[in-house]
Formats: C-alpha cells, sequence, structure tokens
C-alpha cells in the first residue's frame, strides 16, 4: 500500500481529511472505546462457553484496541487486533503492556481489506468498520471465510430509519450509503445461510448520548490545540464541526445496532 492510499483510507475510516491526519491522535486522544461495546460483546461471548485457553478472534478495525483487550482479560481469549491506523496500534500494545495482556494479545498495522482475504480458522471475527469491506451482505461473504464451520461473527453498524425522509445527508457519509432498511438488513446478514443469534438496538437516547459524549471530548481536544497552537484553529475545529454534522445526520437517519451470527 502507498503512503496515498494509506492516508486516503485513514482519512476514509475517521471520516477526516488529508490535512487533520497529523492531529488525529490528539483530538481522539480521550476516547479509548470508540465503536463496539466492549461489554455487550464480551457478554455476548461469554455466554457461549468458548475455551479461554484456546479461543482466537480476530478483531478486524480494533481501533485503540478496547474490545481485544477486555476480552483477553475478561474471557481469557487470545486476539489478533488490526487497525489502519499507527497511533492507535501503539496505544494498543502500550496498553497491552500494561495490564500484562501481551501474551494473549497482537495487534497489527494493516489494510482490513488484506487480512479478511488471508485470514482463516479463527474462531470470532469482530468488525465495526462501516463500509471498509463494501456492503454487508460482501462484508459478511469476506468475514465469515476468517472463521471455522460454526464460528461466530460480531458486526457493529446500524439500518436506515424507517422515515425514508430522514435519509436526507447519509450519503455523504463515507461507508454509509450503502446502508439499508431493517428487513434488508437482516436479508443481507444471514444470506449465507448464517444464524442471528443476538441482536441489539440502540435507542435515539442512547444513540445521542453517545454522540455527545464523542463531540464533547474532540471539542475539549480542539479548543486546547487551538489555544497551544492558534494557526491550528481553524483547521482542528473543522474536524469537530464535521464530526457535528456527520453525528446529526446519523440520528436523522439511521439506528445504531449490532449483532452476533454463527456462522453455517
Amino acid at each position: 500500500m502507498s503512503a496515498d492510499d494509506h492516508v486516503r483510507m485513514v482519512t476514509a475510516a475517521l471520516d477526516a481529511t488529508p490535512e487533520l491526519v497529523p492531529y488525529l491522535a490528539e483530538l481522539l486522544a480521550d476516547l479509548w472505546d470508540l465503536g463496539s461495546s466492549p461489554p455487550l460483546i464480551a457478554g455476548w461471548l461469554g455466554e457461549l462457553g468458548l475455551p479461554p485457553d484456546t479461543t482466537r478472534v480476530l478483531d478486524l478495525g480494533c481501533g485503540k484496541g478496547a474490545v481485544s483487550l477486555t476480552l483477553a482479560r475478561d474471557r481469557g481469549f487470545h486476539v489478533h487486533g488490526v487497525d489502519l491506523f499507527e497511533p492507535f496500534i501503539q496505544e494498543a500494545r502500550e496498553r497491552a503492556a500494561g495490564w500484562g495482556l501481551t501474551g494473549l494479545c497482537r495487534f497489527e498495522e494493516g489494510d482490513l481489506r488484506e487480512v479478511a482475504r488471508t485470514a482463516e480458522g479463527y474462531d470470532v471475527v469482530v468488525y465495526a468498520s462501516v463500509g471498509a469491506l463494501g456492503r454487508l451482505d460482501d462484508s459478511v461473504a469476506a468475514l465469515r471465510r476468517c472463521v471455522r464451520a460454526g464460528g461466530f461473527l460480531v458486526i457493529d453498524g446500524g439500518f436506515r430509519s424507517a422515515d425514508l425522509e430522514g435519509t436526507a445527508g447519509l450519503e455523504e457519509l463515507p461507508g454509509y450509503e450503502n446502508l439499508a432498511g431493517y428487513d434488508e438488513t437482516r436479508r443481507r446478514l444471514t444470506t449465507h445461510g448464517d444464524a442471528i443469534l443476538q441482536e441489539r438496538i440502540l435507542t435515539s437516547e442512547e444513540m445521542r448520548a453517545m454522540d455527545d459524549r464523542y463531540i464533547r471530548s474532540i471539542s475539549a481536544r480542539a479548543e486546547a490545540v487551538a489555544k497551544a497552537r492558534p494557526a491550528d484553529a481553524d483547521l482542528v475545529r473543522s474536524y469537530v464541526e464535521r464530526q457535528r454534522r456527520a453525528a446529526s445526520a446519523w440520528e436523522r437517519s439511521s439506528v445504531s445496532a449490532a449483532w452476533l451470527l454463527q456462522k453455517a
């Protein structure tokens, strides 16, 4: 992957612009659990009776390792986390060392698409990178190749709101142009014959609370940067505004959800 391709993929994953890439680690410094809910996933997988010493988990789009580290600490699973953004991988490695989990966790900077093409034999794959592997049914096809027969897929994403008039602006968000309604989303999840074991749909209040926490955090960081480096103020504030618009469009247009599937 060329340097330009890497920057392009990072900006798409984090809804930024190339000029913002050097600031992203600082702006997102106070947000550890980006994406999926570690307690939810640990709870779901804990109900399956998977053995702690031999269970292998692939966490695609692991971010700072919140899900991976929680599964290693709470369930004793061996976890391989992959993310495009090197500062996230470095933080995950440091936290793993601090928690004494380096024997259970391996974190790798890499292209999710390439890893998904070659990975196989895992017991569980976790995926919370909306759009990275294409449309949902294509994503499921790629993910299920990574796990053994009878293995499990955890997918964190969402579906379009039933109010079709509320989808205005959603197509402008990277990775969300392929979102479908609820029934079609479930059809895409199960198009290969896999079973949905668990489903978690967030309420509008839960979605708003998550977005508010996110915006408050990056706003505070942006203002700290603006105070310390006034020449960068407009740039970092533009990211906050970009994220505020994206959160508003998501809340108007869609519903956040997560699913646990078992491979047929």
